[in-house]
This record gives structure tokens, sequence and C-alpha cells, in this order.
């Protein structure tokens, strides 16, 4: 009798058990061989959808790509027109601040006499004795017209108490024809003190000098002397005199005017108001110095903090649109799942 073994155990069987065992062996490696074609299937359709999602991640991340590149370039560009604008508002400030600068280097150099500007004309000394004696009058000759370039009426109230003529003479030499000049002048206008403003005297004398009735004196003590004839007018008017007492109080103050101690006290004026020019252009030459380098610091401030306002808001403009746009992209890879 022939042996039958299990082809799974090998153990000993009947033919009909064996039989058995054999068709349930064949139906197992066939469901098996089925098992493994639909694999096989399911495996071909994992791949072909791994490398769709492949391809729709690699489309996707393009888009984002785009996208990103969009959104962060249209950012720079809005952060750029930011920061151009905030540039130009604060160049604006700066232009406001540099005019303000003129305009206080203008009110400094306004507010100074002409002296210390190193100027004086006919227009100087108007301005000057209309600010010094307010109630007096004082009118400037046009130019082209013969006659004093400055006309001194001084008053003490509604009274007349003389008059003072000027000539401004801003020259590097001196001619003696000046005094002819300011001689007529005393004359037509019967002024009692003519007075040669200038910047150049005769051979060894400056500051102050008296040539005959005229008065000889530099740009910086004009006011001063001025002021000087002027409270001598106001006295003599005051102290009601006669015309012969008048005639002699006049020449009495000449006689002193053209002494050693007039002159002493004039020269002294002289050099003091040069040495405080000196010193009010020393002062306005820091200020400038100062107001310089304080422009140049507020325009570094303003470059500075124009690019680190650019740079600022261009990344948080680059944040704000990659969050969006990652979100964009979850919520259609989400809906790809489902």
């Amino acid at each position: 009798m022939a042996a039958f073994r299990c082809p799974l155990c090998h153990s000993v069987l009947s033919e009909k058990h064996y039989r058995k065992v054999l068709g349930i062996e064949r139906e197992r490696e066939k469901v098996l061989g089925s098992l493994k074609g639909q694999a096989e299937a399911l495996k071909r359709a994992v791949s072909s959808e791994r490398a769709e999602l492949k391809r729709q991640k690699a489309a996707l991340s393009k888009e984002v790509s785009r996208r990103v590149a969009a959104k962060v370039a249209k950012a720079e560009d809005a952060g750029r027109a930011r920061a151009e604008a905030d540039y130009r508002r604060q160049i604006r400030s700066l232009s406001l601040v540099n005019n303000r600068q003129e305009e206080l280097i203008k009110k400094l150099q306004e507010g100074s006499r002409p002296q210390e500007r190193g100027l004086w004309k006919e227009e100087d000394l108007e301005r000057e004795l209309r600010r010094a004696f307010p109630s007096d009058l004082v009118s400037r000759v046009g130019r082209g017209v013969k006659g004093a370039d400055v006309i001194h009426q001084v008053r003490a109230g509604r009274q007349h108490c003389g008059t003072i003529v000027y000539e401004c003479k801003a020259v590097k030499s001196w001619q003696n024809a000046f005094l002819k000049q300011i001689r007529k002048a005393a004359a037509e206008n019967d002024a009692r003190f003519s007075v040669l403003v200038t910047s150049a005297f005769p051979r060894n004398e400056s500051g102050f000098s008296v040539k005959g009735s005229c008065l000889l004196v530099s740009h910086s003590g004009a006011v001063h002397l001025a002021n000087i004839l002027r409270q001598a007018l106001v006295s003599i008017e005051e102290q009601r005199l006669s015309a012969g007492e008048r005639q002699e109080a006049a020449q009495a103050l000449m006689a002193f005017v053209a002494g050693p101690e007039f002159k002493g006290y004039i020269q002294r004026i002289i050099e003091m108001v040069g040495d405080m020019n000196l010193l009010l252009k020393k002062e306005k030459d820091s200020h400038q110095k100062w107001w310089q380098e304080r422009t140049a610091a507020y325009a570094s401030v303003t470059e500075e903090a124009s690019a680190a306002s650019q740079k600022v808001r261009t990344i948080v403009e680059r944040a704000r649109n990659l969050r969006v746009i990652e979100g964009h992209g979850k919520g259609r890879r989400a809906a790809s799942s489902a």
C-alpha cells in the first residue's frame, strides 16, 4: 500500500486525507496567487499615486515659490515706497532745520551792527542812528543827489535842538576832498556838527580825528560819537541859552572835542567795540560750526533710520505673506487628502 505524506507537515496520511489536504493546499496557493496579484496591483496604484502626489507637490512648491516671490517683490516695492516716503519726509524736516538755521544766521547778522559784519554804507548808518535815537529825525539822501549822505535832526520832545550831517566813505586811501564835501553839506543844512564816517584817515591818524570843524571817525565809533554830540545839543537847548551863549558853548565844546582827552575817550570806545566785535565773531563762528555738525548728524540719522525702517517693513511683509501662502497650500493638501 502506497504511503501518502502531508505536503505541509510530512506526516503519513491515508489516501482520502491526502487528497483532501492536497485540495486545500491548491486552494490556498490559488488564493495566495490571487492575493499576490492584488498586492502587485495595489503596489502599482500606490506608486502611481505617489508619483502624482510628487508631481502635485512640485507644482504646488513652484506655485508657492512664484507667489512668495511675487508677494515679496510687492512687499519690497511697498516697503521701498514707504521708506522713500519716510526719507523724503525726513529730508523735508532736515530742510526745515537747515532753513531755520539759515534764518537764525540771518537774524544774528541782522541783529549785529554793520561795523561788526565788516560793512558800512549810508543805509547802515541811517538804520543805526534810527535804532539808537528813535525820537530824532534821521533821513538819507538818495544816491546821485548832491549833499550829505545822512541828515540827523536832534529833537528833545517836539523841540528841534540842532542838526548833525554825516558823510560815509568806505575807501582805501584818504583824500582831502572829503573835507570839502562834508563842510559844504554842513553849510547847506545849517548843521551844528559835521561827521565824516570813514575807513581811511590822513597819514599817522586812525580811529578819530578833528580837521577844523569836521570830525573824522571810524565806522565802529560813529554811533557812539553821534550820541555824545546829540547829548551836547540837547543840553544846550535845555539851558535856554541866548544866541551868543549858544555860540560860546558850541566853541567850547569843539575845543574839548578836538583835544586829547576827548580823543582818548573815543579811541578807547573804538578799541572796546573792536574787542566786542571779535568776541561776537568768535561766538558766531562757534555757533555756525555747531549748526553744521548738527545738520550732518541729522542727515546721518535720517539715512540710517530710513534704511532700518525699510528693512524691518520688508521682513514683516515677507513673514506675513509666507504665512498666508503656506496656509493656502495646507488647505489645498488637506482638500486633496480628503
